[in-house]
């Protein structure tokens, strides 16, 4: 997606003690969740979750905060959105403050 639209992005950027999925312009980091992995809050609400999915939930925000701490603003994409909506480059570039 961003190779076609020219976009320059890091992939695997490291940040810290992190690794994030992309770096684009901006600061802007995206991070790609698995909707299992990630526990996406539209599918799992009120279910309970696995030590997994609550261990990666807590460390998704301690990226989110590590990043905002550090200037940087992160959008993060479900796979559910990328598989069935097709979330578009606009989607990712077109955001407001940070998000989770």
């Amino acid at each position: 997606m961003f190779d076609a639209a020219g976009v320059d992005y890091r992939w695997q950027f490291p940040l810290g003690p992190y690794v994030y999925d992309f770096l684009l312009p901006d600061r802007l980091l995206i991070e790609v969740h698995g909707t299992y992995w990630h526990a996406d809050p539209r599918c799992y609400e009120g279910k309970t979750l696995t030590p997994d999915q609550r261990r990666n939930r807590l460390h998704d925000i301690d990226k989110k905060l590590f990043a905002a701490g550090r200037g940087y603003r992160l959008k993060v994409v479900w796979e559910t959105d990328l598989a069935r909506r097709g979330v578009t480059l606009p989607d990712l570039l077109d955001m407001g403050p940070a998000s989770a």
